[in-house]
């Protein structure tokens, strides 16, 4: 219902704005564009830039992009582990509650807004923004309610079968997606940032909330996006190059200049070999190993770059592992360190890191013949490495594929007894970072 509303006043605005807005136009719009319509005003605006002798540098090529589609693709497949990760949430914040992604998701179109009525001028006019905003708003609404009331998927804590995709993301990350087209690729890259960075907190919010399994979370953010795109896309066919202020600065898709990154990525852990149990800790008939398959591998890495070649960042990392005759053993990391890079070319770059941080390794059963064991988990160190390949696909939307090599030794505790598991993961991984 909220929704409905929120989608009903940005009709009314759209068409309140289109009816008696001041319309500014660059200083110079051929004079036949500004006089297809009576306007009640007409002023130059002050940061107008010279557009008129490049029309339509606002083009549908330039507003689509393929930046939604592996996230929506991961969504649709996430399906297989959504019950892997819900135990992470179990594990780690179980009775985590907080309804502050309720009101956080709009915050994004809410800075837009705010900047746009304080007279900071974004990329497009009154008119033509809240046109691109309504048409966004209506794909989105439509998108998610479509697919909700089609696979009926049920939520994690059981309340209703309207989980997949998340709703709360989808509108976030239009938001987003909104004020990185608006602010982001006009005036400060930063604004993207804060931007995308909201918009990935909502979406960690809604799963633990337990509202969402993480497939849901992802299909949302590849939703959002495209519907912001689309609209935009919309736009650019309806008014081509009239009612714009601004255009895009110049190059945002150079990773050598611009090699800072926010990234939302996922991948799969290789743990080679089995983990031996002390052979004094269990009664006779128990396992006496830990035979690990693949992990489900989720992470939001973020890096600041002095220059090229050199930044520091951080990272936060929850992992499920599938466990043979175990349930799976989760884990949360945050690590930080010093990153590298290697510029290729414009849009290419070779990327490495040098992270250390902490672990926290939730509680595993293991089952026998006779009883199931309980092996409690706890803190501990935890050392990474790695290598990326980055390729800038536009408007600094990055495709980033990873290595990562993690070393830890993983504390259990049996009854009163304490030891450890030296535990080596090797994660080839895909993400899409924004970078800045």
């Amino acid at each position: 219902m909220a929704k409905h509303l929120f989608l009903f006043v940005l009709l009314m605005a759209t068409l309140e704005a289109l009816a008696t807005d001041d319309v500014r136009v660059p200083a110079s719009l051929p004079v036949s564009c500004m006089c297809q319509r009576p306007y009640k005003r007409l002023t130059i605006s002050p940061d107008a830039v010279n557009i008129g002798q490049q029309k339509q540098y606002w083009t549908v090529k330039r507003d689509l992009s393929l930046a939604s589609v592996p996230y929506i693709a991961l969504g649709l497949a996430g399906h297989a582990f959504k019950k892997d990760v819900r135990k992470i949430n179990h594990d780690i914040n179980f009775g985590f509650h907080n309804k502050v992604d309720d009101y956080l998701q709009y915050a994004p179109l809410a800075l837009t807004y705010g900047l746009k009525a304080g007279g900071y001028e974004g990329r497009s006019q009154w008119g033509r923004m809240l046109v691109s905003n309504a048409f966004s708003a209506v794909i989105m609404c439509t998108l998610v309610n479509g697919i909700k009331y089609s696979t009926r998927e049920r939520r994690p804590d059981g309340t209703t079968a309207n989980s997949f995709p998340s709703g709360h993301t989808a509108t976030a990350f239009m938001a987003a997606t909104i004020l990185h087209k608006e602010y982001g690729l006009t005036r400060s890259l930063w604004y993207s940032v804060g931007g995308y960075a909201v918009a990935t907190g909502i979406g960690a919010f809604r799963v633990m909330n337990n509202r969402h399994w993480v497939s849901d979370v992802l299909a949302g953010a590849g939703i959002g996006i495209l519907s912001a795109e689309a609209g935009y896309a919309i736009s650019d066919l309806i008014f081509k190059d009239k009612y714009t202020l601004r255009r895009e600065m110049e190059d945002l898709n150079d990773v050598s200049e611009h090699p800072s990154f926010f990234s939302l990525q996922t991948g799969f852990g290789i743990m080679p070999g089995h983990k031996s149990i002390p052979a004094d800790l269990l009664a006779a008939g128990h396992p006496r190993t830990i035979t690990h398959k693949l992990s489900t591998v989720i992470a939001a890495e973020a890096a600041y770059f002095l220059n090229p070649h050199l930044g520091f960042g951080l990272r936060a990392r929850i992992n499920s592992t599938a466990v043979k005759n175990a349930d799976q053993l989760s884990s949360f990391d945050i690590m930080g360190g010093v990153y590298g890079g290697l510029p290729l070319n414009k849009r290419m770059n070779l990327g490495s890191k040098l992270l250390f941080g902490r672990r926290h390794c939730g509680d595993i059963s293991i089952a026998t013949l006779t009883e199931t064991v309980e092996l409690k988990g706890g803190n501990s160190f935890i050392f990474g490495t790695g290598f990326s390949f980055s390729y800038a696909l536009k408007h600094n939307i990055v495709w980033r594929a990873n290595l990562d090599y993690d070393f830890t030794r993983t504390p259990f505790q049996y009854g009163n007894r304490r030891f450890s598991l030296a535990i080596h993961q090797i994660t080839p991984g895909f993400g899409i970072c924004f970078s800045f």
